[in-house]
């Protein structure tokens, strides 16, 4: 059954549950009760597709995922709280997995089975395609998920009912970028004309000090309208932390909102407190 963005930002299981976002069926929720079998189940995925360090033709080896994530001091909790991937992405994904001979882990070949279940992808000869209409698969984490001792020992922050909104209403808007030309369109004439250059270098910078591939210029784009409208936490995003003032974000967020951007899910938010 289709969930309300409300009724995501309290639900609670402690189990892995999927859900389908009312009013965007193309997007796909996995909400996990742990941060780690989250991470083994995106982390290899996440290097392929964006985050620095990673290759773009190539799937990494168990080794060589371990020495990414360690080389930026993360682990498989760590390494994103939160992901979002295009139908598209996670075809090429199994398909370069599958052309290397790539070991995948459990998790990893249960979201490639769930994928053709679903009828996201299907596997033709020897390549995994995409199935129209584009889907996206975002993941989020449950709060209070993960022991006091599991955090310490991980680096994790506790994932509180405030993070988890946040966390889920940033992936939610990756998930309407992607299936929503209009919004996206929108997005990229708000980066090219309501930013300066100066405040565009400020978010590449804090991007990329994320792990953020800066040379993905789409990708720069929607993390920036994913941060700078959709993330309700002083924890994940603040305008000290992109290294602008609380004046120039709260212009920021209020010329974004002035034309009306053609969102399904986030049109009466008018306002976030940075």
């Amino acid at each position: 059954m289709a969930a309300s963005v409300a009724a995501l930002e309290s639900f609670h299981s402690r189990q892995l549950a999927i859900h389908v976002v009312a009013g965007n069926p193309a997007v796909f929720i996995l909400d996990f009760p742990e941060l780690e079998q989250q991470g083994r189940m995106f982390s290899r995925i996440l290097a392929l597709i964006e985050r620095q360090g990673g290759e773009r033709e190539h799937v990494l080896t168990d080794t060589q995922l371990e020495g990414l994530m360690t080389a930026s001091g993360k682990g498989f909790a760590t390494y994103a709280y939160g992901n979002d991937f295009r139908s598209v992405d996670l075809a090429k994904f199994y398909t370069i997995a599958s052309d290397e001979k790539i070991d995948l882990n459990n998790d990893e070949i249960g979201l490639r089975d769930f994928l053709i279940a679903k009828g996201v992808m299907e596997r033709k000869f020897e390549f995994y395609t995409p199935v129209p209409p584009e889907r996206v698969i975002i993941s989020i984490p449950q709060s209070g998920g993960g022991s006091v001792a599991v955090r310490k020992k991980s680096g994790q922050a506790a994932i509180t009912p405030q993070l988890r909104k946040a966390i889920l209403h940033h992936e939610i808007s990756h998930g309407e970028y992607y299936t929503n030309p209009a919004y996206s369109e929108y997005c990229r004439d708000f980066w090219a004309r309501g930013l300066t250059e100066s405040e565009r270098a400020a978010f590449r910078k804090f991007l990329a000090g994320k792990g953020y591939d800066p040379e993905n210029g789409d990708l720069m784009i929607n993390e920036t309208q994913a941060y700078l409208i959709h993330t309700p936490s002083h924890d994940v995003f603040s305008p000290a932390m992109v290294g602008l003032t609380v004046g120039e974000v709260e212009g920021l967020v209020s010329r974004f909102w002035a034309g009306a951007p053609p969102s399904r899910f986030f049109q009466k938010e008018r306002s976030r407190s940075p």
